[in-house]
């Protein structure tokens, strides 16, 4: 009986290590909710106006805020930025070319074709868009430049004057 109290508090004891050590890696990060990547999507783009208003379409600035929004979710974003293509207009889409480009390369194609082949309307359209982009030497000649360098952090947003 002492043999098998023994047995079960050693194997709750490696139980609780694991876990914890598990927790301390990171391995059991929550996913964000869908209201979370939205938020998040909803900064990305009002970086983008931000910058535009600068006269810097995807400039630097837009480029580094999306490379660090795919840094911090990588290909767990892309669920949201396809969501939202239900709504787009035109070329809407487009600001997100930079995000989803960053994002790790062989699982984003496998998703977006995933997306593009089981989806309708404007989610297929825009899974199938931004396979294309993918393929674009500019896109891919921007890919390389914020992939290879040491991420810098993303200078804070301006915050509007009082007018």
């Amino acid at each position: 009986m002492k043999t098998w109290s023994l047995f079960l508090k050693i194997l709750v004891w490696v139980f609780v290590g694991v876990s914890c050590v598990s927790l301390w890696a990171g391995e059991n990060k929550e996913p964000e909710s869908p209201t979370g990547d939205q938020e998040r999507l909803n900064e990305l783009e009002k970086r983008f106006f931000e910058t535009q208003s600068q006269g810097e379409q995807f400039g630097e600035a837009f480029w580094r805020a999306s490379k660090r929004l795919a840094d911090e979710r990588g290909i767990a974003i892309l669920p949201a930025v396809l969501e939202r293509s239900k709504v787009w207009q035109g070329e809407e889409g487009m600001i997100f070319i930079p995000l989803v480009s960053l994002l790790p390369s062989e699982e984003t194609v496998q998703e977006l074709k995933r997306y593009q082949e089981n989806s309708d309307g404007q989610t297929a359209l825009w899974a199938g868009e931004f396979l294309i982009e993918l393929d674009m030497s500019d896109t891919r000649q921007m890919v390389e430049k914020y992939q290879s360098e040491e991420a810098r952090p993303v200078p804070p947003s301006p915050s509007p004057t009082p007018g």
